[in-house]
């Protein structure tokens, strides 16, 4: 830890975050999206803020999509993310 001010700054040593390169024809649209959002440098929480989807919504299409999803949901966090919907 450093200090800043009367501030303690944690440094994040204990638990890196990875971002494994995508491989597009194996990747399901969750993974695609963690990939999105990681390169990006943004977390769950902060993409929910942001986008206006919830924490739980966005946090189940990274770990299993469902077979459907709303393309309304999709394309509001994909604007997050600066991707665009095609």
């Amino acid at each position: 830890m450093g200090e800043k001010g009367n501030h303690l700054e944690v440094v994040r040593w204990l638990n890196p975050i990875y971002i494994a390169p995508l491989d597009p024809s194996h990747a399901t649209l969750g993974t695609r999206l963690r990939y999105l959002r990681r390169k990006a440098g943004i977390t769950i929480t902060k993409l929910a803020t942001l986008s206006g989807i919830s924490h739980n919504s966005i946090s189940r299409l990274e770990r299993a999509a469902p077979s459907r999803t709303n393309p309304v949901i999709l394309e509001r966090i994909l604007q997050v993310l600066g991707v665009k919907f095609q």
